[in-house]
Order: C-alpha cells, then sequence, then structure tokens
C-alpha cells in the first residue's frame, strides 16, 4: 500500500530516536566535549576586588544587577510541555516496541536477539494478543430433553436470526475494505463497522437460543466462528487509525470465513437426518446451501 505514512507510526519512531537520545546523553554525562587548556601563570598580583551595589529598586525580590539577566515576563509565561501519553493503538504500541527491542539489543550486544528475530517476537506476541475468547457450553442454555418440535423450533430460529440480520448486508467486507484503501474512501469505515455489527448480532442473538444437547457441538461451532468473523471486520474498520491491527486480523479472516462456511455445512449434517420434519417454508431450509453437493470442490 502506498501512500503517506500513518502519523501514529511517525510518532513511535520519535518515541524511538528520544530513546537512543537519552541513551546516547546518559553514557557520556560527565564527560567533557571541550578540549584540555594548559593552566596560564597566576597574575603577580590579585586583581583589586569591586563590590556590587545590592538594591531592588522595582522590590520583584532580584536585585537590580540580576535583572539585566532575567526576563521576568518571560519566567512568568513558562508553561511545562504536555506529559508523554503512550499509544493506544496497536499500530502505536508494536512501533514502540520494536524500537525498545532494537535499542536493547544494541545495548547488550552480542549477546541479545539480532533485529530480525525482535520483529518476529514482536510479531508473535501480536498473534497471541490477538487471540478471541471461545464460548464455551457453560454459556450455552441447554435442553437436556427435546422433541421433533424442538428440533425444528431450534433450527428454525438459528436460520431466521442470520436471515434477520443479514438481509441488508450484501457487500462484502473486502470489496468495502479495497475501496477504502484504493480510492481513498475513508468514509466507508462506518460500511465495515455496521458489517461488524451485523456479526455482533447474530451471535449475541444465537447465543441466548436454547440448543437441544444433540445439537451442542454444532451450535458452538456457529458461534465461535460468527465472533471469530465479527473481530476481523471490527479490526478491518480501523484500517486508518490502526492499520497494523487491521493486517494481524485480515490475516485471519481467510481461515475464520472458511470456519464458519464449515460450521454450517455441520450444521446442515446434524439436521440433515430430521429433513422430514421441515417444511417448504421453513427457514431451515437456508443450511441447504452448505450442503456438500452444493459446495464449488465438489
Amino acid at each position: 500500500m502506498g501512500g503517506k505514512l500513518n502519523p501514529k507510526i511517525i510518532g513511535a519512531t520519535v518515541i524511538g530516536l528520544a530513546l537512543v537520545a537519552g541513551a546516547y546523553t546518559i553514557s557520556n554525562f560527565g564527560e567533557s566535549n571541550f578540549p584540555q587548556q594548559p593552566a596560564t601563570a597566576l597574575a603577580s598580583e590579585p586583581l583589586e576586588r569591586v563590590s556590587i551595589v545590592v538594591t531592588d529598586n522595582d522590590k520583584n525580590g532580584i536585585e537590580d544587577w540580576r535583572d539585566a539577566f532575567v526576563d521576568a515576563e518571560i519566567v512568568n509565561k513558562f508553561e511545562p510541555g504536555a506529559p508523554y501519553v503512550p499509544p493506544d493503538t496497536l499500530t502505536g504500541k508494536v512501533g514502540v516496541k520494536l524500537l525498545e527491542g532494537m535499542i536493547e539489543s544494541r545495548i547488550y550486544a552480542p549477546f541479545t536477539p539480532s533485529d530480525d528475530e525482535v520483529v518476529n517476537g514482536v510479531v508473535e506476541s501480536i498473534e497471541q494478543g490477538a487471540l478471541v475468547k471461545l464460548v464455551g457450553t457453560e454459556d450455552l442454555v441447554i435442553m437436556e430433553e427435546s422433541d421433533d418440535q424442538d428440533i425444528v423450533n431450534y433450527a428454525n430460529t438459528v436460520a431466521a436470526t442470520i436471515y434477520r440480520h443479514g438481509k441488508d448486508s450484501t457487500e462484502n467486507e473486502l470489496v468495502i475494505l479495497d475501496d477504502i484503501l484504493r480510492n481513498d474512501k475513508q468514509e466507508r469505515t462506518v460500511d465495515l463497522e455496521k458489517k461488524a455489527l451485523v456479526y455482533q448480532n447474530i451471535f449475541a442473538d444465537t447465543l441466548e437460543i436454547p440448543v437441544p444437547k444433540i445439537f451442542v457441538k454444532e451450535h458452538l461451532d456457529l458461534l465461535n466462528t460468527y465472533q471469530a468473523v465479527h473481530e476481523d471486520i471490527d479490526a478491518m474498520s480501523k484500517i486508518i487509525d490502526d492499520p497494523l491491527l487491521s493486517l494481524v486480523y485480515l490475516k485471519r479472516y481467510p481461515n475464520n470465513i472458511e470456519g464458519m462456511t464449515l460450521a454450517l455445512g455441520n450444521m446442515y449434517a446434524a439436521l440433515e437426518k430430521y429433513a422430514d420434519l421441515f417444511g417448504a417454508d421453513d427457514p431451515a431450509l437456508l443450511f441447504n446451501i452448505f450442503s456438500p453437493d452444493n459446495q464449488p470442490n465438489n
């Protein structure tokens, strides 16, 4: 991606340069940078001392003779600079972390990792930090006993939830992201936020559906893939302010989409044996789309 550098990346670089300058200053503190001059011969007779009259005519607390060296107006107007605020985006944090790691490798060389190893270590820590908390059986409302009507109600409710939230969301998130990057349509980050909200709502509503015990695994797979895709798209929506965060989740996105497709296929397989329970108008027929017979590789 071409274009201007993100200002948060530039900020992290400036911080790194300040750290380098500080380390240099500390290492050289107390050492004189001026060449030593040979001592001159003392005068045979000491110079006559002249006393300074100590007066304060303007009553400002500073002797008159000092007033020539002090601009009270400037002193009174002095205000300290704004305090340093650590970056709160992944891009900014990683910029600082990379620079700190590289500086440490210079200070403690040759016993520390190389720059490449520092970068790889930071990338690994980013990926670990981007993990999504999985939903477990303890989060579900599980029906220990269920009959045919419970199965129909369950499948129809899961499918209807997808229809309800997804009906107005037809444009693919990658198409929107491409438009933002290629055509500088920064205002379209709002569209990505809406897409992320779709998956968030599907996840939240599906979590509340009572699940027949025989469908617990398939239900958990759906929930966790919904949540993963939501996290991916939500991170994409921050492409302007935190591009590195978007990149980390974008790398995961294809696997998460594939996982969601497989989860929907598993739901079809689990319901297939109950096909005779469903009519032509049941929302659960949505799962037929994910039958192995309808997949492109079959």
